[in-house]
């Protein structure tokens, strides 16, 4: 007893708990610049500099390092005396996966789950998981802005056009981390195109059934809604309300730049000659996108050539809660949104025509 040393520290208060995004920060700013040394010399270390490298440590880190050994769990108990909760837990999940080799964390159930490369992220098993919605995915069906709600009444890619968060971090992860881990780049295209037979300047259905394979049963239940958009040409006296169908493509091509995730998207609608008069570049003042608009006719043909294509700056993808996914899926309703004032001047501090200046200049399109 006369050699025993007893080792005072006093309770180190609770931090708050870092998201991944912060994590991934950490990770590369000083963690991999850290000398690694074999198992042997670290469970060496004197039981009162463990305890000082453990209280410094952050929470993922510290209980990354409590569960190499039981020696280190127990001095971890002694420095902490309450459970890690689920966001802790999730980030010391976060920097695991970095160097086990075909997993991945779901930010929606907190686990490292399998990862099958030789499919995309609707082919993994547990992607629908019950917590799916618990962050937004990008979509495009309607946004709110201030005082103005822009419904989209042409609904010809939606399956196409939607991007979950976890598909563009399982990418990030495989630029990060190398090719056992998440999923290429070439997984984030998307390309589409189709033929319509569309009546013009006639009421239309108000909603994306008018495109899709549930218009009957609209039609059904509302006898005073009449079809304007057909597959095929109908036959017929009423094949003479139609010219030539109206083609749709879709294009979304996305680039890795800087360690940051770009997406550029082209819509793209040629049909029978109509009037149109406005032409624009412009910027949206609420997230990193930005948009060209562009129109040419064919005397010859008799038909126009609607082109819209938008490019967006999604960052580096390393947490849902990051900004900019943040901006770019988040509506805002009205005053009573906490993010509305907010959002109202976010303009002001926003690098406008950042997303599309990059994409033409980067080149770092190919990915592992």
């Amino acid at each position: 007893m006369a050699n025993t040393r007893l080792v005072r520290h006093r309770p180190r208060r609770r931090e708050p708990a870092r998201v991944p995004g912060e994590i991934f920060q950490m990770e590369h700013s000083y963690l991999d610049m850290t000398p690694r040394t074999g198992p042997c010399a670290i469970t060496n270390i004197p039981p009162e500099i463990l305890l000082m490298i453990m209280d410094h440590l952050p929470m993922p880190f510290r209980l990354s390092l409590a569960l190499t050994c039981k020696g280190f769990y127990n001095t971890f108990r002694i420095l902490t005396s309450n459970e890690p909760d689920e966001m802790e837990t999730s980030s010391m999940l976060y920097i695991w996966q970095r160097d086990i080799p075909n997993v991945y964390l779901c930010f929606w159930c907190h686990k490292l789950c399998p990862l099958n490369q030789d499919r995309n992220w609707e082919g993994q098993n547990d992607h629908g998981c019950s917590k799916s919605g618990l962050f937004g995915d990008w979509d495009l069906v309607h946004k709110h802005i201030p005082q103005q709600q822009i419904p989209l009444i042409w609904h010809p890619v939606l399956k196409e056009a939607h991007l979950s968060f976890m598909e563009a971090y399982l990418v990030m992860d495989r630029h990060f981390y190398g090719e056992s881990h998440g999923l290429p780049l070439s997984t984030l295209e998307r390309h589409s195109k189709f033929e319509k037979f569309i009546i013009l300047n006639r009421t239309a259905i108000n909603d994306r059934d008018d495109w899709d394979d549930n218009l009957r049963k609209v039609l059904r239940v509302s006898k005073a809604c009449k079809q304007t958009v057909f597959d095929v040409k109908p036959q017929g006296s009423k094949a003479k309300a139609f010219q030539a169908p109206w083609r749709f493509s879709f294009d979304s091509i996305p680039k890795i730049i800087d360690n940051e995730l770009y997406i550029a998207r082209t819509h793209t609608v040629e049909g029978p000659m109509v009037g149109w008069e406005h032409l624009q570049s412009g910027s949206c003042h609420y997230c990193y996108t930005d948009y060209d608009i562009s129109l040419q006719r064919d005397k010859d043909k008799k038909e126009w050539r609607l082109k819209i294509s938008t490019y967006h700056f999604l960052g580096a993808c390393r947490s849902p809660a990051d900004l900019l996914w943040e901006y770019l899926v988040r509506d805002v309703c009205g005053p009573l949104n906490p993010l509305y004032w907010e959002m109202r001047n976010r303009h002001l501090g926003m690098d406008l025509g950042k997303a599309r200046r990059r994409w033409h200049e980067g080149d770092e399109g190919d990915s592992p």
